[in-house]
């Protein structure tokens, strides 16, 4: 990050976008590695850790 102005394309549209995200990696099932794998968004969730 830097110091300075947020980008006027990250603004609402930008925190909607990562608040969503957000909300789809804690909604992963974690209760096993076979409901894990077999998550579709398991893919996109591996990618942002």
């Amino acid at each position: 990050m830097s110091p300075g102005k947020i980008s006027g394309r990250v603004g609402p549209d930008g925190v909607g976008r990562i608040k969503k995200s957000i909300m789809e990696i804690e909604s992963v099932p974690l209760g096993d590695c076979e409901a894990f794998a077999s998550d579709k968004r398991n893919v996109w969730s591996a990618e942002s850790c």
